[in-house]
Parts: C-alpha cells; structure tokens; sequence
C-alpha cells in the first residue's frame, strides 16, 4: 500500500515583547556573571563589543553566567547590544510509526528545541497549520485521528476522530477549513478550524494526492486512474477531470503563486510537467533523474525546486528556459522538501539517512543537518509578530585583581582612639587603597563636612581645621568611584 508518510516543517513567527529582567551589573574579577535569562518568544541576539571580559562576540538567546576577566589595573566594561527578532519554529513529522513524535525546531539556527510526543497518535504523516500560526493539524494514519498542535506551548491541545487512513492534509488560505485525504479512498475530509466539525465529500476516485490554489477556491486532486480533477473548493461539488497521463499519477503537486500553473512531478516517466488551470493543457514538460518527488516553488516564481532520491540530488528548473540547470548534492535518499519563507533555505529531508538538510538556495552549500526519523513532506507559513527589533543596551563591568587579593571589600572600622598613645590614633580604613580614585567625607551630627578627600593615602586623625574634635559620632561617605556602592555609615572618636 502507497504510504503518504509526509512529515511536515511548519514555520511559525510568533512572539510577545522582549522584555528585560536585568539591568547592568558590576562584578570582581574571577567572579562569576549573573545569568542573563529573556522572557517572550523572540529570538534575541545579542553583540558584546568587549570579548575580553570572558563573554562572546556574539550569540542568539539567554547569556549563561560566565567567570568574569580583568587583568588590568583599572575597570574594564564591555556592552551588551541585544535584539529581538520574530522566532521561527519548524514542525517536524515524524512519520516513522515506532516514534509518533512531532520534532519543533529553530529555524533560524537550525536546532532541535524540543520533540512532542504526547498526544501524538501512531503514524503522524502529514500536517497543515493555520495562516497566523497558532496551530498545527497533524494527521496520524494510524490512529485515524488529525491531532492539533498550540503553537505557543508545543502541546496537543485536540485529538479529533476521522475516516480510516487520513493522509496528506492542506489548509484553505484563510485558514477556515483543513482538507484530509485518505489513503484507498474516492472522499475528502473537510474540517471546520472554528469547531473542529466534520464534513465529507466525493473526490470522484481515489485520491492519491492534492494541492489548494492560493485563492482557496480550487482544489487540485490526482486521482488513481490516472486523471487529474479540479474540484470547487468552496462547494466541494462541482468536478472537472482532465486526463494528463492516462494510468499515470502525479506524486507531488504545487500551484504558482498567481494560480495560472500547477506543476507536478510523475516517477512514472521522471517529468515535471506544468498545466495550465484554465485550459487543462500541458504547457511544460522537463525530463529529470530518476524517481522525482516533492517540488517547491521558489519565491520569485521563476525556479522550482525538486528532489531526486536515486541520485541524492535536489534538481533546479527554469520555468522560462523550461529546463534543468543545476543540481545540489544532497542527504541519501532526499524526497520531501521545502523552501523556507524567506526564500533562502531548502529543507530536504533524507529518508534514508532519517535526517533533515538545510540547503543555501544560492549556492547549494549544506547550511545545517538535523536528525528526524523518516522526514517526509514539509509545509512553511509566515505568521504575524510583535517582537520589538529596536536594540537594547546594558554593561556589565569587571572591576580588577589589585593588590594580591580580588577586588578586596572596603572595611570600615566603627570607631578610632586619637589620643596619641600611638594605637588606633587614625581612621584606617581597610583595602580603600584598591581604589585610588576614592572620595571619603564625614560629617558632624549637625550636618556639617569635617573632613574630606580624593583618594585616602593620609588616614583621618580626628581633627577639624587643626583642632582635635570631640567625642561623639560623625557620619561618613565612601564613594569608590568605579561602579560599586557607595559605603555609609557612622565612626565614633573616642578620647
């Protein structure tokens, strides 16, 4: 039995404000950082401009508490640039049946985030997910059920019951209605996105395969016999066949952009062929390697795509030269694929080495290899977004090892005896000389300043304009002038 074992990548952009839990932080040299940690669903990369303080160029994401460096004499700050941008996630299907798990992964770096398994019926094959990207309808043909995916928590939020077999699924432009095949079956499963309601119509035999115009208002399905029929999407009633290659079935179908063409690839006969929608006629036939599978549009409508899974190639037509010219090296045994939103990556996936590679558009060079066991069709959508792009800045400053000990803490005593027998006759204050750049100021209990420096080489002896001041308590100020704190508090002069 024909299997649409379609695994699917699903690109979703959706994302609230990035929001800023931290502020600027100071720390000792050989210390170690606070964690960085951003709340929202952005991406946010972020540029240090001072690598030197033992934190990255660069990196996407949470900054990790890291051991600061300074092996200087003076502060050294480096700046933190950070900005969020829309994060895109691609669902992956698993189709192998031993698994039935659904692979989220980020699209922007390519890197597994997290693997669904929960809910997730036996054999996910195939999979559609709305226009603003809040969910993701999975068909699961073994278990008879379409299950679907909150985009925003990664869970099967519904299981919903279908007819035997569901197998390839679409999803109407406005995002209204998914369509579900069903494997040795004339009907099509519609559902109702608002209710998960069930509806069923003929497709006048049975489906091998379908596409959607991007109107929604045409649905294009192969048929076992050999023919293709237009069917109103809108009515499910009203069928149009038309024979392409009698006895011969398209696998893998897509529709321009504009709606006028829709291309398809026959394994029978190792063409693509492109027909027109208003006339039914064949206007473009490209002979290409052995056993074509899925094609992909790219996004000027110029090129299409397509794999080729006897020569581990991805195949590059010219729909004006209506030709072949070039060819990508791929994973073993590529057969389903897709183009990323942007139109710069193609996600090919390598049945046979159950992974996932990522191919530049420009220049076929291997950007990035995932593992997915049995990747099969994958599927992308551009969602709505309010990450906020605008940069945000913060610093974090390493202050230095100086004498012999880490940024050793200023010790204040809380009194002083200046009566000349030569003990505790001046106000030391311990390890303020690791900060030259100091100021000390204290003050009576009226207010007034008593005694005030730049820097502390000459401790206090307790005296005012050359007299001796009197018992009592004064009120200092210690500004290190380096980021830290400021130290207050009182001393008491006793006679």
């Amino acid at each position: 039995m024909y299997k649409y074992l379609l695994a699917i990548s699903i690109f979703s952009l959706f994302s609230p404000l990035l929001v800023f839990a931290q502020t600027s932080q100071t720390v000792k040299n050989g210390s170690a950082t606070t964690a960085i940690n951003f709340t929202g669903s952005c991406t946010n990369n972020w540029v240090n401009d001072n690598p030197s303080v033992g934190l990255a160029a660069s990196g996407t994401g949470n900054i990790v508490s890291f051991t600061a460096i300074n092996t200087g004499s003076t502060d050294v700050t480096a700046t933190i640039t950070v900005t969020a941008t829309p994060t895109q996630y691609a669902y992956v299907v698993n189709a192998d049946a031993s698994v039935n798990s659904v692979t989220v992964v980020d699209a922007i770096n390519d890197k597994v985030v997290t693997t669904i398994t929960d809910g997730i019926g036996k054999m996910p094959v195939s999979a559609a997910i709305t226009p603003d990207g809040s969910k993701v309808y999975v068909s699961c043909q073994q278990a008879n059920t379409i299950v679907v995916i909150d985009t925003k928590t990664n869970m099967v939020t519904t299981t919903i019951p279908v007819a035997a077999s569901p197998a390839d699924v679409v999803m109407s432009p406005d995002g209204t209605q998914v369509f579900v095949a069903h494997l040795n079956d004339d009907k099509i499963t519609v559902i109702n996105t608002s209710n998960n309601a069930l509806t069923r119509f003929s497709a006048g035999d049975k489906v091998v395969t379908f596409a959607i115009s991007p109107d929604g208002k045409a649905l294009y399905v192969q048929q076992v016999g050999g023919t293709l029929a237009w069917i109103d999407a809108n009515t499910t009633s009203h069928i149009i066949k038309f024979v392409v290659y009698m006895g011969k079935n398209a696998r893998f179908m897509t529709v321009s952009a504009d709606g006028k063409f829709l291309y398809a690839s026959y394994p029978a006969d190792n063409v693509v062929l492109g027909i027109n929608t208003s006339t039914y006629i064949t206007e473009l036939t490209v002979p290409v390697d052995q056993h074509p599978g899925e094609i992909a549009l790219g996004k000027n409508g110029s090129l299409l795509y397509l794999t080729n899974s006897e020569t581990n190639m991805v195949s590059v037509i010219d729909l004006v030269a209506k030709g072949v010219i070039n060819k990508f090296p791929v994973g073993d045994g590529p057969d389903y694929m897709s183009i990323s939103p942007d139109g710069s990556k193609l996600y090919v996936g390598d049945l046979k080495a159950n992974k996932v590679s990522v191919i530049s558009i420009v220049d076929g060079s291997n950007i990035s290899t995932f593992d997915a066991p049995q990747p099969y069709k994958t599927v992308f959508a551009h969602l709505s977004t309010d990450c906020d792009n605008s940069p945000t800045t913060y610093t974090i400053t390493v202050t230095p090892t100086l004498s012999g000990t880490i940024n050793q803490d200023i010790i204040v005593p809380d009194a002083f005896s200046p009566n000349g027998d030569g003990q505790n006759d001046t106000w030391v204050i311990k390890n303020v000389e690791n900060y030259p750049n100091n100021t000390v100021d204290i003050y009576n209990r009226y207010g007034e300043k008593v005694y005030s420096s730049i820097g502390y080489s000459v401790p206090w002896n307790g005296r005012y304009k050359g007299n001796d001041l009197p018992f009592g308590t004064y009120y200092y100020i210690i500004n290190p002038k380096n980021g830290r704190k400021v130290i207050s508090g009182h001393v008491t002069i006793i006679r």
